[in-house]
């Protein structure tokens, strides 16, 4: 149900999950550090949920939704150190980059917040920076046509992975004490479900981050049981996005 599409400027890359859509356009500057990290360049993301996306979404002020989905991004991308901020240091203290990805909702059915992250990673990956000659403390800046431009030094890709979460049924013949799970929830489900569970993971399989923002209550064993499910998954949408960036 992945669907990528690259656009022809680097860093621009429209993600669908099945109807789900989201663009995410990534751009760079160069500018002076803060003096608390002289060394570190600046990553930030901004998320846009308008009336385009679906009709509940109002134009005008970031919604509380917008700004959930950019504190995840946020926490997934800059909190497990997928990108080397320090590769972004040109002069130490004077010059560094400051990478931007503004994400825009285009179509919501569901499950926004993982093709909206999707996307963000995806810009991050396909955007290429200029190069940049450092001689003492002066910067060179090469404009695409003198240099190729170079890739960000991303260490790992991780995935947001969510679980709509059903509470068992009391009535009927069969009486679950399980919850039920749905992975990548659409819009009805996301309506019907008691919870949602986010678990982070990349290529490797490792753990990133687990999300859980209110609902019903779940045991352990039940995180574990996505974690799982959640590695094979982050382990196909990685392969998929690995194999697109190089066709």
């Amino acid at each position: 149900r992945l669907g990528l599409r690259f656009g022809a400027a680097h860093g621009e890359v429209e993600v669908t999950f099945g109807p789900t859509r989201a663009l995410a356009v990534c751009s760079g500057e160069i500018v002076t550090p803060p003096p608390e990290r002289p060394n570190e360049g600046r990553i930030s993301f901004f998320v846009e949920f308008g009336p385009i996306a679906s009709p509940s979404f109002e134009t005008g002020r970031p919604s509380v939704q917008a700004t959930t989905v950019a504190n995840l991004i946020e926490r997934l991308i800059r909190g497990s150190r997928a990108v080397d901020a320090e590769a972004l240091c040109i002069v130490g203290g004077q010059k560094v980059w400051s990478i931007r990805v503004d994400v825009r909702a285009l179509d919501d059915d569901g499950n926004l917040a993982d093709a909206c992250a999707v996307a963000a990673l995806c810009s991050l990956l396909h955007f290429r920076k200029a190069d940049v000659e450092v001689r003492g403390e002066d910067a060179k800046v090469y404009s695409a046509e003198e240099r190729v431009p170079v890739p960000l030094s991303i260490h790992h890709l991780p995935v947001p992975v969510t679980f709509a979460l059903f509470s068992p049924s009391p009535k009927g013949a069969k009486k679950s004490k399980e919850p039920t799970l749905i992975l990548d929830p659409n819009r009805l489900e996301e309506a019907a479900m008691d919870g949602a569970l986010c678990v982070a993971v990349n290529q490797h399989g490792e753990l990133c981050g687990v999300h859980k923002p209110g609902g019903m209550p779940i045991e352990f064993d039940l995180v574990t049981r996505c974690i799982e499910l959640a590695v094979s998954r982050a382990k196909e949408i990685t392969g998929r996005i690995q194999a697109e960036l190089e066709a």
